[in-house]
């Protein structure tokens, strides 16, 4: 899982729109 998020965190950065889902992915999480 957290190999994931940093996936996610690192797609952030490329991505605004990818930082909206990993925040949202935290909330539901």
């Amino acid at each position: 899982r957290e190999e994931n998020n940093i996936a996610f965190v690192r797609t952030g950065e490329a991505t605004p729109y990818a930082n909206i889902i990993l925040i949202s992915g935290v909330n539901f999480g």
